[in-house]
């Protein structure tokens, strides 16, 4: 869930990576775990999920759209919501990241 800052920085920027490629490139939950098999086992890894920096722009975010508001009312409607949902949690980060991106080039 990415409208809570509870994620470490970095994988609160690899969570939304991941909901892009969802959302963009049409990239299964399966390709994805296989991708990141290694690099997510807790067993490999030395960070942690929620432990480390936070984002500490997080604060600066406008929600357009949460999670609060998909609906349940049946399975073509919910589907459509999280769909809808997803797409607006891009596009109300779409500039926080550009920016992260910018700041970390000219480092």
């Amino acid at each position: 869930m990415l409208q809570h800052n509870a994620y470490s920085r970095n994988v609160w920027l690899e969570a939304r990576e991941m909901v892009a490629l969802f959302i963009y490139k049409g990239t299964t939950p399966a390709d994805v775990r296989k991708r990141n098999r290694q690099k997510l086992d807790s067993g490999q890894r030395s960070w942690r999920i929620t432990k480390g920096e936070k984002l500490s722009e997080f604060d600066t975010i406008v929600w357009s759209h949460t999670i609060a508001d998909v609906r349940l009312d049946n399975p073509e409607i919910y589907c459509a919501d999280i769909k809808r949902w997803a797409i607006t949690v891009l596009e109300d980060t779409d500039g926080l990241v550009a920016k992260l991106s910018s700041d970390e080039k000219r480092l």
